[in-house]
């Protein structure tokens, strides 16, 4: 930044002491991207972050959310030297990891920040090192989105050393190119796209921090005890979501929660019957096309899969117009006796015929702008890693089809050696809206489907939406046995201990698998157990169902799911059930395999919100 001061920011930054800083050689008022160094700086907050909830910042110290504004739209805040009974349960749980314990040392913040700024170097455009940055830089960050004129990334980097700073930030700039503007207060830096942006961030935080707002101060308390990393999203985060998909709909992710179980039910069946169609096979089948891109007039030929997987690698480093040349030679029609009968369509019919512009669902259009929150934590805990997040519902997806305490009432039944194991419990008139789910997905690129989803899922399915409601019955759960290959999980079902067990109307349950079975049974089976119908394609394994249960009651799975009683979605995973992992993982990453022990997931479902929490556990 330049030592002019627009807009007296100097005066309005005066409560935390902020101040202009001279720049060498590079004009004041040019905007720039942040490329590099806060980008670098994005990836250092969310490999290794902490920051504690608002109930303890007076605890903690100062905050970056003291140097943010009020407007903030989103924010992930980093300390790598958390205070008190963190700190050492964090390097309990991370020195149980070899390759850990030997490349990041874990002896001290300093060997944390430095094993991951080694890790982003290679994103900065010059040979900055740690020893540039060491000497001035303190162990608490933040990355953020704010509302400066639209949504502007930015990072937060606490300065230990306020002197040594003016000059280590200004080596930062210079390696990002002039990518880079930043403003230094009293106790942070904020780096952003330009200089502008950065002051515009330490002005407004000045009169209106972050860290005092009730909204966050909410969202990040709902969120449980304070850990090792905060998240928050602010209501105006979800109009500020919608606007960015609607102006880049091709760019957009559909938020979706939770575990869609019967997704996984369907999927499983669908694998039990379904032929092996190899790549060879479907390479084919796409070849066999008539209606293939192309240019009228053009010239090419259909590519074998070989040449297309080669062709396709060399597109992704051509610049946009090399693309379009590329595609026009390669892709295009040829014309002669053996493309007779084939439609050719122009380029740009062909983008608007096969790759419709995407558009959100309105009631989950309705639901972002109506959004009211989130709010996350990162805790070490007894031994495990656990994620607690706290969120507005949001409609339109997976995990919204989940209601109730139901999560964990078929696992009881389930052997004391299973795998892995997902439990659900939905809410009512859920089938409707999973017809629906199941329907916008089937779509390409966001395409709408047609208005009457259930009459569209019936003729590809055979089920109507009370077929789909008598699947998911009272509670389901889709179980792996101890014993299973996880390489020949999907290629040979009738050898995999895969099946689900429902709770719910028997006769409604068997009436939906006949349908869904159609008149070849000999791949899928089912049985009653008591009121209760086991169905999979290893008779084996559903005999191994049928016998004593008692999942819930060990000790593996009460640390890794000790809330799965008020849960309305249960996932488990057992890593030490049978010989599974050491088939999944290379001899060289077994020893980092080893202390793991399970891996637990719940879904709360808390009327407008939910609270998700995911815990890693390790071996004693």
């Amino acid at each position: 930044m330049s030592e002019h001061t627009p807009g007296g920011a100097a005066e309005q930054l005066e409560p935390n002491r902020g101040e202009r800083l001279p720049r060498t050689e590079r004009g004041h008022g040019r905007r720039r991207r942040m490329v590099a160094g806060v980008g670098a700086l994005a990836v250092l907050g969310a490999s290794a972050g902490a920051v504690w909830a608002w109930q303890s910042f007076m605890g903690q110290g100062a905050q970056p959310a003291e140097s943010l504004p009020a407007s903030t739209l989103a924010y992930v805040a980093v300390d790598f030297d958390p205070a008190g009974g963190q700190k050492l349960a964090a390097l309990g749980f991370l020195r149980k990891f070899p390759s850990l314990e030997k490349d990041a040392g874990l002896t001290s913040a300093g060997d944390l920040r430095e094993n991951v700024f080694d890790e982003v170097r290679t994103d900065l455009p010059c040979d900055l090192g740690y020893d540039d940055v060491e000497p001035w830089m303190g162990t608490r960050f933040a990355f953020a989105f704010v509302d400066e004129g639209g949504p502007q990334p930015v990072a937060v980097v606490q300065v230990g050393d306020r002197d040594r700073a003016v000059g280590g930030l200004e080596r930062l700039a210079r390696c990002a190119d002039g990518d880079l503007g930043y403003a230094l207060g009293d106790q942070w830096a904020v780096l952003a796209e330009s200089d502008e942006v950065a002051d515009a961030v330490l002005r407004d935080a000045a009169g209106s921090p972050l860290a005092e707002d009730a909204e966050f101060q909410d969202w990040t308390g709902r969120a449980g005890e304070p850990g090792v990393v905060t998240l928050y999203a602010a209501p105006e985060a979800g109009p500020a979501l919608v606007s960015a998909i609607e102006d880049s709909p091709y760019g957009y992710i559909t938020p979706v929660g939770g575990f869609d179980p019967l997704g996984m039910l369907m999927g499983a069946f669908a694998v039990a019957g379904a032929a092996d169609y190899g790549s060879g096979e479907a390479y084919a089948m796409e070849a066999s096309s008539t209606v293939r891109p192309g240019r009228r007039g053009g010239g090419g030929h259909l590519a074998s899969e070989a040449e297309l997987d080669k062709q396709l690698t060399q597109l992704e480093t051509m610049t946009p117009a090399e693309q379009k040349a590329f595609t026009r030679k390669h892709f295009a029609a040829a014309p002669g006796p053996a493309h007779q009968g084939e439609v050719v369509v122009d380029e740009e019919e062909w983008s608007q015929a096969e790759f419709p512009k995407p558009s959100i669902p309105a009631d989950q259009r309705a639901a972002l702008m109506s959004f009211a929150g989130l709010g996350g934590v990162v805790r070490f805990d007894d031994g495990a890693l656990e994620l607690e997040v706290v969120s507005d519902r949001i409609e339109g997806t997976t995990g919204n089809l989940l209601a109730g305490t139901a999560g964990d009432d078929v696992l009881g039944d389930l052997p004391t050696d299973t795998a892995a194991a997902l439990n659900a419990g939905f809410r009512d008139g859920w089938g409707e809206a999973f017809v629906q789910r199941f329907a916008e997905a089937s779509m390409p690129f966001g395409g709408q489907p047609d208005r009457n989803a259930a009459a569209a899922f019936e003729q590809q399915t055979g089920l109507t939406v009370a077929d789909v409601e008598a699947l998911g019955g009272d509670s389901v759960a889709v179980s792996v046995g101890a014993g299973f290959d996880p390489d020949r999980l999907f290629m040979d079902p009738t050898r995999a201990g895969v099946a689900a067990r429902i709770s719910g109307n028997a006769d409604d349950v068997e009436a939906a698998l006949e349908k869904l079975a159609g008149a070849d049974r000999t791949a899928l089976e089912w049985r009653r157990v008591g009121d209760d119908v086991l169905v999979g394609a290893n008779s084996e394994y559903l005999d191994r169902l049928a016998g004593p249960g008692g999942l819930t009651g060990t000790g593996r799975f009460t640390h890794a799911v000790p809330d799965a009683a008020d849960a309305a979605s249960v996932f488990f995973l057992n890593f030490d059930a049978g010989d599974w992992l050491d088939r999944s993982v290379s001899p060289s990453d077994r020893p980092d395999a080893e202390p793991l022990a399970a891996v637990g997931y719940s879904l709360q479902d808390e009327g407008d919100r939910e609270r998700v929490v995911l815990r890693v556990t390790t071996e004693d």
